[in-house]
């Protein structure tokens, strides 16, 4: 469709003429130079009308196969072309079937710097007449002095692939749950093994950064990572740059034994559940508004914004989330069982910097995400950095499909819903109306407010 408009559009004139032309020849009177139309050329119009539309739709009979229709046969035989290009636009498939995209590229980080080092290069080496440079451009090879870049010289068949995890919000489980599966169909149809046909070992690297958020959403988050890890053949490595506080642990303790890796002053830890709401019943009864809640159950969302609370409603929520707390301790201690005589120390909700968090077995080393990756690099293994391949866009930077979609819906309400969607994504607005109680560490200071929103019944736990 994109290609047919652009082609419209640079061959408009052209069209244009040619429409007239052919107007002029069929409707128009040479002699007085009027429009001209008779009730002959009218009659054939409908007819010709009416013929395509019961053509399309297979003239009542046997609408499966088109050569069966006695009117294609006629004009099959009467003239060749006109039937065979009938019978194309019969045989096509009306049905929509939306285009493949390209969800994923990478980047070779071995190659990351090759430019910057020839520009260094170039830089250092090449000297000036005046305005006068020289006709010939450094060339740089594994001999020369100063900067090297090694070009495709992988010492081994070893691949590292990169996750870029720093960025996953408070719902990270989309994000996180798309990536492994490509990862994962990937090295099972055996694209990343060796021309001998051996299987040959992959890593991926995570770098993640995240305080934590819904309870459910990291738990689901979590158990993605494990596909990941109890895949044969796959390790998994986690650096922790800045902090995995929370539902950010429950992430980073699903490295592989002794693949979990953390900055000096990074921040781990957390392992505790947090539920708040507001209750405004008393402040309604004071203001002489009397709520009314009504139960099918009387464990039914036990307290929430509006209802009286009680001993029972206060011992129920307080029991999800002891529940919630237990099921994470045990997830700690599934994921590193090294930390099974110690989970009752570190399993309180306090956090730890990495230096300090290493003596707690809490991870494994102390690095920044930067230095094991150039190792990796150093050593040969091939690295390559997922990203995230943006569709193409028409509108607003929003998806064709859909502003194909609501533009035939309502071409009006679609502008509209996609200069605001344009908007909203400028401003960083989201429409969630839930706000993620975290650990407050290097989160927004909005995220740090106990709000409840009227439509949640329960207090939302997070990690």
């Amino acid at each position: 469709m994109i290609t047919l408009a652009l082609a419209v559009f640079a061959f408009r004139r052209e069209i244009v003429y040619a429409i007239l032309h052919f107007l002029n020849k069929l409707f128009i009177n040479s002699r007085t130079g009027k429009l001209t139309l008779s009730p002959t050329q009218i009659l054939k119009l409908l007819l010709f009308v009416d013929l395509m539309r019961k053509l399309q739709n297979g003239g009542g009979k046997n609408k499966s196969d088109p050569n069966a229709n006695p009117a294609i046969q006629t004009l099959g035989k009467m003239n060749p072309l006109v039937g065979s290009l009938i019978k194309g636009i019969l045989t096509s498939n009306p049905a929509y079937i939306p285009p493949m995209y390209q969800h994923y590229t990478f980047e070779r980080v071995n190659e990351r710097y090759l430019k910057d080092g020839l520009a260094l290069h170039k830089a250092i080496h090449s000297t000036h007449d005046g305005f006068k440079w020289p006709s010939s451009h450094p060339v740089l090879t594994h001999n020369v002095e100063g900067p090297t870049i090694k070009m495709g010289g992988e010492k081994s068949n070893e691949t590292a692939i990169i996750l870029d995890l720093t960025k996953l919000g408070p719902s990270p489980s989309e994000t996180i749950r798309d990536q492994v599966s490509f990862v994962l169909s990937q090295y099972r149809q055996a694209a990343m093994k060796t021309k001998d046909n051996n299987s040959t070992n992959i890593e991926i690297i995570a770098v993640l950064e995240s305080p934590g958020g819904s309870a459910v959403d990291f738990g689901l988050a979590a158990q993605q990572l494990l596909r990941l890890r109890d895949e044969p053949g796959v390790l998994l490595t986690i650096c922790v740059d800045r902090v995995a506080a929370s539902g950010g642990y429950m992430l980073a303790c699903t490295a592989s034994p002794g693949r979990l890796f953390a900055a000096p002053f990074s921040v781990v830890g957390s392992i505790g559940v947090i539920g708040q709401v507001i209750n405004i019943n008393e402040l309604l009864e004071r203001s002489g508004v009397t709520p009314i809640v009504f139960r099918g159950g009387k464990n039914k969302a036990p307290l929430g914004m509006i209802g009286k609370v009680t001993k029972h409603s206060m011992d129920k929520t307080q029991s999800m989330v002891d529940d919630t707390h237990r099921a994470f301790k045990q997830h700690v201690v599934d994921s590193r069982p090294i930390l099974k005589d110690k989970i009752a120390k570190v399993g309180t909700g306090d956090v730890w910097l990495g230096s300090d968090a290493i003596g707690l077995d809490l991870i494994d080393g102390i690095t920044t995400s930067d230095e094991y990756i150039s190792e990796k690099v150093s050593n040969g293994v091939r690295v390559l950095k997922m990203l995230k391949c943006p569709p193409r866009s028409l509108l607003f930077g929003r998806h064709p499909i859909l502003v194909e979609t609501s533009m035939k819906a309502n071409p009006i309400s679609g502008l509209v819903q996609a200069f605001l969607g344009f908007v909203k994504n400028s401003a960083g607005v989201n429409d969630d109306p839930r706000i993620s109680l975290r650990d407050g560490i290097d989160a927004p200071m909005g995220e740090k407010l106990p709000i409840a929103a009227s439509t949640v019944d329960t207090p939302k736990l997070k990690l």
